[in-house]
């Protein structure tokens, strides 16, 4: 856990430390006054679209990411060029919450007591390594081509998840700076028009890959560049 002290002060923390082995693979444990377990990387296409073939055909439809399409037999089909590993782009805020639901009623099926949701604001910007005061998820200075940016190309496009390891945080998640912008659930304005954390491929200005940058979204519009990841919470370890 990072805090900070100032000189000549006290703080008493608890703090649980878990089994090595016991966190799920995947997923990278955050301790706290609440702790929870983040995913290292978005969701991706392919588990994007194992969602959607859950779905009946008609709710298929209206989770669909924006440049995907049905074959008649209900199927979907990823735009040319997309791969599976890229992550799931041109998702609303809600679909992203749907999918949270969908994959804690998996949990609940296999007898397991895990919840899933998107992040919160402050989970978000804590998983990047806010508390120590830095400006991005791996320090205070920024390359364009450290992170899936728009410079990242000649020509602007998505990448892999998990293939900037220069983009990684203090607890070892990955993609926060570069990648995707991610839907959390908060707020990234006061009037509570936009959603959102994170820089993204389209990007490129250092101010929006950082821990407090981005840009937000309207929660009810799609964008090739927002994605999303999910928190996972179990029952309180003491």
């Amino acid at each position: 856990a990072f805090f900070r002290l100032g000189r000549s002060t006290d703080r008493t923390l608890h703090i649980d430390l878990l089994a090595r082995g016991s966190t799920p693979e995947g997923l990278v444990f955050i301790a706290g006054n609440k702790p929870y377990w983040i995913q290292e990387r978005e969701v991706t296409c392919q588990e994007y679209g194992q969602f959607l073939h859950a779905l009946p055909i008609l709710d298929r439809n209206k989770h669909l990411p924006t440049s995907w399409g049905l074959q008649p037999n209900g199927g979907v089909v990823l735009p040319a060029n997309w791969r599976l590993d890229w992550p799931a782009l041109g998702v609303q805020w809600q679909w992203a919450v749907n999918y949270a639901r969908w994959k804690t009623s998996l949990s609940q099926q296999a007898g397991r007591k895990e919840t899933y949701r998107l992040p919160t604001y402050s989970e978000w910007t804590v998983a990047a390594g806010a508390a120590d005061g830095r400006e991005y998820p791996f320090g205070n200075q920024f390359r364009p081509r450290w992170v899936s940016s728009c410079f990242t190309h000649k020509i602007a496009q998505p990448d892999r998840v998990l293939s900037f390891p220069i983009d990684q945080s203090p607890y070892g998640v990955y993609d926060l700076s570069g990648s995707a912008m991610e839907w959390v659930d908060g707020w990234w304005v006061e009037n509570r028009s936009r959603r959102g954390c994170g820089g993204s491929w389209g990007n490129g200005d250092p101010r929006i890959h950082r821990i407090y940058g981005g840009n937000g979204q309207d929660p009810k519009m799609t964008s090739q560049m927002m994605g999303f990841r999910l928190v996972m919470e179990r029952p309180k370890i003491r």
